[in-house]
Protein backbone atom coordinates (compact mmCIF):
# COMPACT_ATOMS: atom_id res chain seq x y z
CA UNK A 1 0.00 0.00 0.00
CA UNK A 2 2.45 2.36 1.16
CA UNK A 3 4.60 1.80 -2.35
CA UNK A 4 1.88 2.13 -4.35
CA UNK A 5 1.26 5.69 -2.52
CA UNK A 6 4.66 6.73 -3.16
CA UNK A 7 5.12 5.55 -6.87
CA UNK A 8 1.69 7.68 -7.65
CA UNK A 9 3.50 10.41 -5.91
CA UNK A 10 5.87 10.22 -7.84
CA UNK A 11 4.55 10.05 -11.37
CA UNK A 12 3.63 13.44 -10.74
CA UNK A 13 6.82 14.88 -11.03
CA UNK A 14 6.81 13.79 -14.87
CA UNK A 15 4.68 16.93 -15.56
CA UNK A 16 8.12 18.47 -14.61
CA UNK A 17 10.58 15.96 -16.46
CA UNK A 18 12.53 16.48 -20.00
CA UNK A 19 12.63 12.82 -21.23
CA UNK A 20 14.28 11.36 -23.81
CA UNK A 21 13.53 7.48 -25.42
CA UNK A 22 15.51 5.39 -28.03
CA UNK A 23 13.47 2.74 -29.91
CA UNK A 24 10.42 4.54 -29.37
CA UNK A 25 9.14 3.59 -32.69
CA UNK A 26 7.53 0.91 -31.75
CA UNK A 27 7.75 -1.80 -28.94
CA UNK A 28 8.24 -1.07 -25.26
CA UNK A 29 9.74 2.59 -26.74
CA UNK A 30 6.36 3.44 -27.92
CA UNK A 31 4.59 2.03 -25.12
CA UNK A 32 7.37 4.39 -22.86
CA UNK A 33 6.46 7.23 -24.89
CA UNK A 34 2.51 6.70 -24.30
CA UNK A 35 2.61 6.29 -20.68
CA UNK A 36 4.82 9.63 -20.28
CA UNK A 37 2.34 11.37 -22.38
CA UNK A 38 -0.74 10.20 -20.44
CA UNK A 39 0.89 11.50 -17.60
CA UNK A 40 1.61 15.18 -19.11
CA UNK A 41 5.48 14.52 -19.35
CA UNK A 42 6.56 18.57 -20.05
CA UNK A 43 8.99 17.66 -22.99
CA UNK A 44 9.37 14.49 -24.29
CA UNK A 45 12.49 13.57 -27.51
CA UNK A 46 11.42 10.13 -28.96
CA UNK A 47 13.99 8.85 -31.29
CA UNK A 48 14.26 6.02 -33.58
CA UNK A 49 15.55 4.75 -37.30
CA UNK A 50 11.82 4.90 -39.00
CA UNK A 51 10.91 8.47 -39.16
CA UNK A 52 7.00 7.87 -40.93
CA UNK A 53 6.50 5.53 -37.64
CA UNK A 54 7.50 8.42 -35.08
CA UNK A 55 5.70 10.87 -37.05
CA UNK A 56 2.71 8.69 -36.03
CA UNK A 57 3.71 7.99 -32.41
CA UNK A 58 4.40 11.86 -32.13
CA UNK A 59 0.32 12.79 -32.80
CA UNK A 60 -0.57 9.85 -30.49
CA UNK A 61 1.55 11.38 -27.80
CA UNK A 62 -0.01 14.35 -28.05
CA UNK A 63 -3.94 13.30 -27.80
CA UNK A 64 -2.87 11.60 -24.88
CA UNK A 65 -1.54 14.75 -23.19
CA UNK A 66 2.44 15.33 -23.85
CA UNK A 67 2.87 18.84 -23.10
CA UNK A 68 5.73 19.29 -26.00
CA UNK A 69 7.33 16.57 -28.00
CA UNK A 70 9.93 16.33 -30.82
CA UNK A 71 10.84 13.08 -32.88
CA UNK A 72 14.55 12.56 -33.96
CA UNK A 73 15.59 9.93 -36.84
CA UNK A 74 18.81 7.88 -35.08
CA UNK A 75 21.05 5.69 -36.21
CA UNK A 76 22.41 4.49 -32.88
CA UNK A 77 25.16 2.61 -34.35
CA UNK A 78 26.52 5.82 -35.57
CA UNK A 79 27.85 7.59 -32.77
CA UNK A 80 27.46 11.01 -34.19
CA UNK A 81 24.20 10.41 -34.62
CA UNK A 82 23.50 9.67 -30.91
CA UNK A 83 25.86 12.99 -30.26
CA UNK A 84 23.32 14.71 -32.46
CA UNK A 85 20.53 13.43 -30.80
CA UNK A 86 21.75 14.52 -27.62
CA UNK A 87 22.64 17.96 -28.73
CA UNK A 88 18.99 18.86 -30.53
CA UNK A 89 17.39 17.06 -27.30
CA UNK A 90 19.39 20.11 -25.06
CA UNK A 91 18.37 22.82 -27.05
CA UNK A 92 14.57 21.77 -27.21
CA UNK A 93 14.38 21.22 -23.64
CA UNK A 94 13.66 24.70 -21.62
CA UNK A 95 16.52 25.28 -19.61
CA UNK A 96 19.04 22.57 -21.28
CA UNK A 97 18.90 19.79 -18.95
CA UNK A 98 18.15 15.93 -19.47
CA UNK A 99 15.64 14.74 -16.61
CA UNK A 100 15.41 11.04 -17.90
CA UNK A 101 17.14 8.83 -20.62
CA UNK A 102 15.38 6.00 -21.54
CA UNK A 103 17.67 3.45 -23.71
CA UNK A 104 15.46 1.43 -25.29
CA UNK A 105 16.75 0.54 -28.82
CA UNK A 106 17.58 -3.00 -30.19
CA UNK A 107 19.42 -4.90 -33.02
CA UNK A 108 18.74 -8.57 -32.91
CA UNK A 109 19.04 -11.31 -34.66
CA UNK A 110 16.43 -14.55 -33.08
CA UNK A 111 18.17 -17.60 -34.86
CA UNK A 112 20.94 -20.05 -34.24
CA UNK A 113 24.66 -19.75 -35.22
CA UNK A 114 25.30 -21.19 -38.40
CA UNK A 115 28.43 -22.70 -38.16
CA UNK A 116 28.36 -23.44 -42.03
CA UNK A 117 28.75 -19.67 -42.84
CA UNK A 118 31.24 -17.94 -43.30
CA UNK A 119 33.05 -16.94 -40.23
CA UNK A 120 33.28 -12.92 -41.68
CA UNK A 121 29.37 -13.17 -41.75
CA UNK A 122 29.45 -14.68 -38.29
CA UNK A 123 31.42 -11.35 -37.25
CA UNK A 124 29.55 -8.59 -39.26
CA UNK A 125 26.41 -9.91 -37.39
CA UNK A 126 28.35 -10.10 -33.86
CA UNK A 127 29.46 -6.23 -34.79
CA UNK A 128 26.30 -4.69 -35.69
CA UNK A 129 24.06 -5.85 -33.23
CA UNK A 130 27.14 -5.11 -30.45
CA UNK A 131 27.31 -1.51 -32.43
CA UNK A 132 24.25 -0.71 -32.01
CA UNK A 133 23.39 -2.39 -28.53
CA UNK A 134 26.45 -1.67 -26.22
CA UNK A 135 28.19 1.10 -28.02
CA UNK A 136 24.80 3.04 -28.96
CA UNK A 137 23.86 2.88 -25.69
CA UNK A 138 27.03 3.76 -24.01
CA UNK A 139 27.50 6.77 -26.65
CA UNK A 140 24.25 7.82 -25.63
CA UNK A 141 24.70 7.60 -21.95
CA UNK A 142 27.82 9.18 -22.08
CA UNK A 143 26.81 12.34 -24.38
CA UNK A 144 23.54 12.88 -21.58
CA UNK A 145 25.43 12.91 -18.47
CA UNK A 146 27.08 16.06 -18.64
CA UNK A 147 23.38 17.04 -18.74
CA UNK A 148 22.11 14.83 -15.63
CA UNK A 149 24.66 15.05 -13.20
CA UNK A 150 24.70 19.17 -12.36
CA UNK A 151 22.67 20.71 -9.68
CA UNK A 152 20.37 23.59 -10.35
CA UNK A 153 21.64 27.02 -9.02
CA UNK A 154 19.12 29.83 -8.50
CA UNK A 155 20.12 33.22 -7.77
CA UNK A 156 17.65 35.32 -5.70
CA UNK A 157 17.81 39.07 -5.53
CA UNK A 158 17.39 40.85 -2.44
CA UNK A 159 14.18 43.98 -3.14
CA UNK A 160 15.50 45.83 0.13
CA UNK A 161 19.82 44.62 -0.49
CA UNK A 162 21.73 45.18 -3.13
CA UNK A 163 22.87 41.28 -1.82
CA UNK A 164 21.88 38.26 -3.92
CA UNK A 165 21.49 35.03 -2.61
CA UNK A 166 23.01 31.78 -4.50
CA UNK A 167 20.87 28.33 -3.89
CA UNK A 168 21.65 25.38 -5.01
CA UNK A 169 19.20 22.18 -5.14
CA UNK A 170 20.65 18.87 -5.91
CA UNK A 171 18.79 17.43 -9.36
CA UNK A 172 17.29 14.03 -9.39
CA UNK A 173 17.75 12.24 -12.74
CA UNK A 174 17.57 8.88 -14.26
CA UNK A 175 18.64 6.14 -17.08
CA UNK A 176 16.96 3.83 -17.39
CA UNK A 177 18.62 1.02 -19.36
CA UNK A 178 16.71 -2.02 -20.81
CA UNK A 179 18.40 -5.51 -20.69
CA UNK A 180 17.01 -9.34 -20.51
CA UNK A 181 16.99 -12.01 -19.37
CA UNK A 182 18.93 -13.83 -21.83
CA UNK A 183 21.77 -11.61 -20.35
CA UNK A 184 22.14 -13.52 -17.96
CA UNK A 185 20.76 -17.33 -18.90
CA UNK A 186 22.00 -19.08 -22.09
CA UNK A 187 18.44 -18.80 -24.04
CA UNK A 188 18.78 -20.47 -27.64
CA UNK A 189 19.12 -18.52 -30.62
CA UNK A 190 19.68 -15.28 -28.58
CA UNK A 191 24.00 -15.65 -28.84
CA UNK A 192 24.47 -11.96 -30.73
CA UNK A 193 21.47 -9.85 -28.58
CA UNK A 194 22.59 -11.93 -25.36
CA UNK A 195 26.10 -10.99 -25.41
CA UNK A 196 25.40 -7.28 -26.75
CA UNK A 197 23.50 -7.58 -23.40
CA UNK A 198 25.74 -8.82 -20.98
CA UNK A 199 28.05 -6.14 -21.49
CA UNK A 200 25.31 -3.73 -21.18
CA UNK A 201 24.74 -4.99 -17.59
CA UNK A 202 28.23 -5.17 -17.08
CA UNK A 203 29.56 -1.55 -18.36
CA UNK A 204 26.61 -0.17 -16.74
CA UNK A 205 27.39 -1.47 -13.55
CA UNK A 206 30.18 0.09 -13.69
CA UNK A 207 29.06 3.06 -14.52
CA UNK A 208 26.59 3.34 -12.06
CA UNK A 209 29.96 2.52 -9.70
CA UNK A 210 31.96 5.67 -11.52
CA UNK A 211 29.19 7.81 -10.45
CA UNK A 212 29.23 6.85 -6.54
CA UNK A 213 33.09 6.96 -6.20
CA UNK A 214 33.03 10.60 -7.91
CA UNK A 215 30.03 11.82 -5.87
CA UNK A 216 27.45 11.85 -8.37
CA UNK A 217 25.35 9.06 -7.71
CA UNK A 218 22.98 11.94 -5.65
CA UNK A 219 22.13 13.66 -9.12
CA UNK A 220 21.78 10.23 -11.37
CA UNK A 221 20.22 7.12 -10.85
CA UNK A 222 21.07 4.50 -12.71
CA UNK A 223 18.03 1.11 -13.27
CA UNK A 224 19.23 -1.91 -15.52
CA UNK A 225 15.48 -3.48 -16.36
CA UNK A 226 16.15 -7.29 -16.53
CA UNK A 227 12.86 -8.60 -18.71
CA UNK A 228 11.08 -11.13 -19.81
CA UNK A 229 9.12 -12.32 -22.21
CA UNK A 230 7.35 -9.27 -23.25
CA UNK A 231 4.18 -9.26 -25.69
CA UNK A 232 5.67 -6.73 -28.10
CA UNK A 233 4.83 -6.61 -32.07
CA UNK A 234 8.31 -7.78 -32.61
CA UNK A 235 8.09 -10.73 -30.02
CA UNK A 236 5.24 -12.39 -31.77
CA UNK A 237 6.75 -12.11 -35.11
CA UNK A 238 9.90 -13.85 -34.32
CA UNK A 239 8.43 -16.25 -31.22
CA UNK A 240 5.57 -19.16 -31.78
CA UNK A 241 6.02 -21.89 -28.95
CA UNK A 242 2.45 -21.15 -27.14
CA UNK A 243 4.58 -22.15 -24.10
CA UNK A 244 5.95 -18.59 -24.83
CA UNK A 245 3.42 -17.01 -25.81
CA UNK A 246 1.34 -17.31 -23.04
CA UNK A 247 3.66 -15.71 -20.78
CA UNK A 248 4.24 -12.79 -22.47
CA UNK A 249 3.73 -10.02 -20.06
CA UNK A 250 1.53 -6.92 -21.18
CA UNK A 251 3.97 -4.11 -22.87
CA UNK A 252 2.07 -0.99 -20.93
CA UNK A 253 2.51 -2.72 -17.29
CA UNK A 254 6.03 -3.35 -17.89
CA UNK A 255 6.68 0.15 -18.77
CA UNK A 256 4.73 1.77 -16.31
CA UNK A 257 6.38 -0.78 -13.22
CA UNK A 258 9.63 0.39 -15.15
CA UNK A 259 8.84 4.40 -14.64
CA UNK A 260 7.56 4.18 -11.41
CA UNK A 261 10.34 1.82 -10.01
CA UNK A 262 13.38 3.75 -11.30
CA UNK A 263 11.64 7.10 -9.70
CA UNK A 264 11.94 5.73 -6.80
CA UNK A 265 15.26 4.78 -7.24
CA UNK A 266 15.40 0.97 -8.11
CA UNK A 267 19.17 0.22 -9.32
CA UNK A 268 17.58 -3.13 -10.60
CA UNK A 269 14.37 -4.28 -12.15
CA UNK A 270 13.11 -7.33 -13.00
CA UNK A 271 9.74 -7.86 -14.97
CA UNK A 272 7.84 -10.32 -14.57
CA UNK A 273 8.39 -10.66 -10.92
CA UNK A 274 9.42 -14.22 -11.69
CA UNK A 275 12.39 -13.19 -13.25
CA UNK A 276 14.06 -12.06 -10.61
CA UNK A 277 14.13 -15.32 -8.78
CA UNK A 278 15.20 -17.38 -11.97
CA UNK A 279 17.99 -14.94 -11.89
CA UNK A 280 18.64 -15.57 -7.98
CA UNK A 281 18.83 -19.31 -8.63
CA UNK A 282 20.91 -18.87 -11.88
CA UNK A 283 22.99 -17.78 -9.47
CA UNK A 284 23.34 -21.34 -7.82
CA UNK A 285 22.70 -23.93 -10.51
CA UNK A 286 23.71 -21.79 -13.65
CA UNK A 287 23.36 -24.63 -15.83
CA UNK A 288 20.22 -26.68 -14.58
CA UNK A 289 18.04 -23.17 -14.53
CA UNK A 290 19.16 -22.55 -18.22
CA UNK A 291 18.14 -26.13 -19.32
CA UNK A 292 14.96 -25.57 -17.48
CA UNK A 293 14.37 -22.68 -18.72
CA UNK A 294 15.08 -23.93 -22.50
CA UNK A 295 12.86 -26.86 -22.28
CA UNK A 296 9.76 -24.34 -21.31
CA UNK A 297 10.75 -22.02 -23.52
CA UNK A 298 11.19 -24.60 -26.49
Amino acid sequence: MFWKYWSDATLSALQEKHVIVTGASKGLGEQFAYFLSANHVSHLVIAARTTDLLVQVSKRCIDLGCQKIKYITLDAGNEQECSFLITESVKFFPDGTIDMLILNHTDSVYDFMDFNAPPTEIIATLCRVTQVNYFGYAALAHHALPYMTNDLTTTIASMESPLTITVTTTRKTNIIVISSMSALLSIQKTHAYAASKSAINQYFIRLRDELRFQGLAKNCRISICILGAIGTQNFYRTVTNPNVLSQASDPKATVETIVRRSLCGDDWIYYPSSVGYIAWLSGFMPEVVSRLVNWLYT
